[in-house]
């Protein structure tokens, strides 16, 4: 399967602009060291040659950067050189732009074969946060016998699959990534009020303005929220 990226296609041509100007100057100096009336070394033709291979050479741009040799006379050799604007148009038109994408799954449509290509940038952002040494660490393990081993990468998996749907139900108001959403998230919390009657409320406290918002989205708020530990043996 061929896809075509609007943005990829223009970072490979800023890339080429970029390589153009650097090959740019290095001819530029060769040119000069060629045609300098001082020049002691004289350049054989297959010198030369060789010397401009060397400088075009690299991925596109020895397709569209052309060179001539020329004869200045006295034994004396340069060249000129030039962007085939007809290949770079060409290479721009059919090459640039283009993935090819293979897959054992022939029954899978396009659309699945591209949806499940671009999701593996997903995937490798979930090895990065379950390697986070912060939150939902996999390492360090802390086990030895392979039972404990698994029960705390299922742990660990299961502690991520549920901080991945508290996130999506929160990302719309909150502008940060999962790791700094488990930082923030402390700063909601559940006091325990007690009155002059001795009896015990419950009230969150104070937090930023975003993550009230935050709270809101997830239904933690003073009306909904008690404790699940009974205090009154600690009055």
């Amino acid at each position: 399967m061929v896809t075509i990226s609007t943005q990829l296609k223009e970072g490979q041509i800023q890339g080429i602009l970029q390589h153009l100007d650097k090959k740019h100057k290095a001819l530029n100096e060769f040119k000069q060291q060629l045609e300098n009336p001082k020049g002691i070394k004289k350049f054989t033709q297959s010198e030369i040659e060789e010397k401009l291979q060397n400088i075009i050479k690299g991925q596109f741009i020895e397709d569209i950067l052309m060179y001539k040799i020329i004869n200045l006379g006295n034994s004396k050799l340069s060249f000129t050189y030039f962007i085939d604007i007809a290949s770079f148009n060409k290479l721009k038109e059919e090459i640039l732009g283009r993935k090819i994408i293979a897959t054992n799954r022939h029954e899978w449509s396009s659309e699945e074969i591209l949806l499940a290509y671009r999701g593996q940038a997903k995937v490798e952002y979930a090895f990065r946060n379950l390697k986070n040494p912060y939150h939902m660490a996999v390492r360090p393990q802390y086990h030895w016998t392979d039972q404990k081993i698994e029960a705390h990468f299922l742990m660990c998996i299961i502690g991520y699959l549920l901080t991945s749907y508290v996130y999506r139900k929160i990302k719309h108001c909150y502008s940060k990534n999962i790791s700094h959403l488990m930082d923030d998230l402390k700063s909601i919390r559940l006091a325990c009020v007690t009155k002059v009657n001795n009896k015990i409320t419950y009230q969150l406290e104070e937090i930023s303005p975003d993550m009230q918002e935050v709270a809101k989205q997830l239904n933690i708020s003073n009306e909904n929220m008690s404790s699940k530990v009974d205090f009154s043996g600690y009055i």
